[in-house]
C-alpha cells in the first residue's frame, strides 16, 4: 500500500521526500487504525452493534490520521498542489 500511495504522492508534483513521508503516513494512518480495531475487540464478521460503531470510528480516525499527515507534510514543505497556498505567518506557524 505505501509504495502505490507513493506513486499516487510523486504523481501530483510533490518534492520525493514528501511524498515519501505522505506515503508513509497514509500507510501507517491504515495500519493504526487496524490494530486499534483488532485491540478494542472487532468482529470481522460485524454480527455485534459495537462492531459498526467501532469500525466507523476506524474509519474516521484513519482519516484524520491521514489527512492530518499529508497537510502537514505539504506545508512543511511549502509545497502544496492544487488551490491550496502555504504561507508562513507572523507568528512562524503555518497557515493556510
Amino acid at each position: 500500500m505505501a509504495i502505490g500511495a507513493f506513486i499516487v504522492a510523486s504523481s501530483t508534483g510533490l518534492i520525493l521526500w514528501v511524498a515519501a513521508l505522505v506515503a508513509l503516513g497514509n500507510a501507517g494512518g491504515m495500519a493504526a487504525a487496524a490494530t486499534a480495531l483488532r485491540h478494542h475487540g472487532l468482529h470481522p464478521a460485524l454480527d455485534r452493534r459495537i462492531d459498526l460503531k467501532l469500525l466507523a470510528l476506524g474509519a474516521v480516525g484513519a482519516t484524520v490520521l491521514t489527512a492530518t499527515n499529508g497537510v502537514t507534510g505539504c506545508c512543511s514543505a511549502a509545497h502544496c498542489p492544487g488551490p491550496w497556498h502555504c504561507r508562513r505567518g507572523r507568528t512562524g506557524g503555518w497557515a493556510t
